[in-house]
């Protein structure tokens, strides 16, 4: 039955990209808009002057990363950026508003770097977890400096997820048998398995803990990210498409600066900074807002956006949508 599902699947595929390839881009549009971009809209629960709080908050606590992906310019052979790490003090007076609000989004420590090379990560997971005790706190990682110890240290400091997507499996295995060893070896010392929720649960508070492992490329060719990836220079072919990026995540890099979006590897457009404004005053201000009523809008034809092939939403959920989606990325 699988086998027929793709098959089907892949043959709609194909009469799409036909059609797609004969119809006006105007009668396109409308049909991505329609089946794409206002599903996720709708989902987003987003208004043309209307955002809920964001549901993920990213720390960029060091500009550092160890990895040599071809499409970042965050790679160590293409980093231009000084290496520098966030101040705890910024760090806290974030984490304390979101305390006041009862923040139970999800907070990460990634943004164009690896989390596992700052020294003081557990540290940090550790208060947000004190603090926002209904947080979903993610490690997001290469694996490239991943040990067991690591692994038990960020447990205790209270971690839901660590991801890893191993971009070195072509060259190594070592990563790949690093997050073996931790499932076999350190996960069952902590937690037991939950067939229902798919997750391990920690046996002493039965907080949620998700580990997962993907087998990456370092040589991908993925979005442009803003005109900044070193392996796509190209123009993006359109500039009349919703973004989803602004509307439900907030990215902060070391010296308080706050993106509009994750793409934008030098925060060189911020829309405040945490050291001299409130997290709130920001999200809700008039930068964020002028940028999201135009991508709202489904323009793009702004610093950075005007670069970005990205597609503007990452996930699909109706099947016509789906099936437009693949004939059209």
């Amino acid at each position: 039955m699988k086998y027929f599902k793709s098959m089907f699947k892949n043959i709609a595929v194909i009469f799409a990209k036909v059609a797609i390839f004969l119809l006006p881009q105007k009668i396109v549009a409308k049909l991505k808009n329609k089946y794409i971009y206002q599903p996720r809209i709708k989902q987003l629960k987003v208004g043309n002057n209307h955002t809920p709080l964001f549901g993920r908050i990213y720390f960029e606590v060091r500009t550092r990363c160890n990895g040599n992906c071809d499409f970042c310019a965050a790679s160590m052979e293409n980093e231009k950026r000084a290496d520098t790490t966030m101040p705890f003090s910024s760090y806290k007076k974030v984490i304390d508003e979101l305390s006041e609000i009862d923040y139970s989004g999800r907070v990460a420590y990634h943004v164009n770097n690896d989390p596992l090379i700052f020294s003081e990560l557990e540290q940090y997971c550790d208060y947000a977890r004190k603090s926002l005790p209904k947080a979903w706190i993610e490690i997001r990682t290469n694996g490239k400096a991943l040990t067991k110890e690591k692994v038990e240290s960020l447990i205790s400091a209270g971690i839901n997820e660590l991801k890893v997507n191993d971009y070195s499996s072509r060259q190594s295995q070592k990563v790949a048998n690093a997050v073996e060893s931790i499932l076999n070896e350190v996960i069952p010392v902590y937690c037991d398995y939950n067939k229902d929720s798919n997750a391990y649960v920690l046996k002493d508070s039965k907080r949620e803990l998700i580990v997962s492992y993907n087998d990456r490329d370092t040589h991908e060719v993925l979005s442009s990210r803003g005109g900044t990836s070193p392996n796509k220079k190209s123009k993006p072919e359109f500039s009349s498409e919703f973004c989803e990026h602004p509307f439900y995540q907030f990215n902060i890099t070391t010296d308080g600066r706050v993106s509009k979006c994750c793409a934008d590897l030098y925060f060189s457009e911020p829309m405040g900074n945490i050291n001299q404004e409130k997290v709130l005053d920001i999200w809700y201000g008039e930068k964020f807002k002028a940028v999201r009523s135009k991508l709202f809008e489904g323009d793009r034809k702004m610093r950075l956006c005007e670069e970005c092939d990205y597609y503007g939403v990452r996930c699909v959920n109706t099947r016509l949508g789906q099936i437009i989606y693949s004939a059209t990325k």
